[in-house]
This record gives structure tokens, C-alpha cells and sequence, in this order.
């Protein structure tokens, strides 16, 4: 027993590592603005759009996890909803402060999240995060109308 917890965090230690060399998802998918791009994520246990920071090489740094149901911004904030696995009608909130975002950046830093309803309202209070919008209610790159 103890050899296969070893196997598996070892397997996991390499998958770490290989991550950070090179980022695993493709910048192909929807401009949202500026480097976010909105893509799909077809290799984690929860399928479905991402939101990613486009570097140089041809690569995107995850951000936001899948699946990405409702998405916002501004020139401050991203901001997106992300179906909970296992909870089709719940959703957890996060938001992107792109004044600390850029190539290389801590992605502890820079994402704020998740957060349950209330918990968002109150962060857009406190720092004017925008509201989200279904993906699909207005085409990506034109401000959407906040749902929220």
C-alpha cells in the first residue's frame, strides 16, 4: 500500500514539474481582451471553457478553472462563474485583478476565488469587480451586461 502512495505522489511531483515548464492548455479559443483568452479544457475531470493569460510562445497559463459558465470584465477586473462539479445549478465566483497579472505572475496573487454569491457581491462592493453574463449573451470582446 505504502509503495503505490509513493508511485502516485511521485507521478504527481513530475506532472507539477512538467506544468511549470511548459503550459499545458493552447491560447486557441476566444479573445475575451487584451492577453485572456476563454478556451477549452478537454484534459481535467471537469471538461469545459477556461480562462487563460496568452504568453509569447504560442502557450496560455490557466487562470480560471473549468467549466466557465458566466464571465465579466472591465480594465481593472475578469471576472467569471464556475459551475461546481457535481452541483449543476451551483456556482463558485471568482475574479482576476489584471494590474498584477502577466507573464510568470503568481496566480495565488493574482485570482481571487472561489466565492459563494454573497461572498461576490461583497467583493464587487469593496473594489468594483464587474458583474458577470452568461457566456453566449453578448459576443466575447464587447462589454457583457452584468447578470449579477
Amino acid at each position: 500500500m505504502a509503495g503505490y502512495l509513493k508511485i502516485a505522489v511521485g507521478a504527481a511531483i513530475s506532472l507539477a514539474a512538467i506544468g511549470c515548464e511548459k503550459p499545458a492548455l493552447s491560447p486557441v479559443g476566444e479573445r475575451i481582451d487584451g492577453p485572456y483568452v476563454l478556451t477549452s479544457e478537454i484534459l481535467s475531470a471537469s471538461p469545459g471553457k477556461v480562462i487563460c493569460y496568452q504568453i509569447l510562445n504560442d502557450g496560455c497559463d490557466l487562470r480560471v478553472p473549468p467549466p466557465v459558465v458566466r464571465l465579466g470584465w472591465d480594465e481593472n477586473f475578469i471576472s467569471a462563474a464556475v459551475r461546481k462539479i457535481g452541483e449543476p445549478d451551483a456556482v463558485d465566483y471568482y475574479y482576476i485583478v489584471r494590474d498584477f497579472d502577466g507573464p510568470g505572475a503568481d496566480v495565488a496573487r493574482v485570482v481571487r476565488g472561489p466565492y459563494d454569491e454573497a461572498a461576490f457581491i461583497d467583493e464587487r462592493r469593496k473594489h468594483g469587480v464587474p458583474g458577470v453574463a452568461p457566456i453566449g449573451s453578448a459576443p466575447i470582446g464587447a462589454e457583457p451586461t452584468p447578470a449579477n
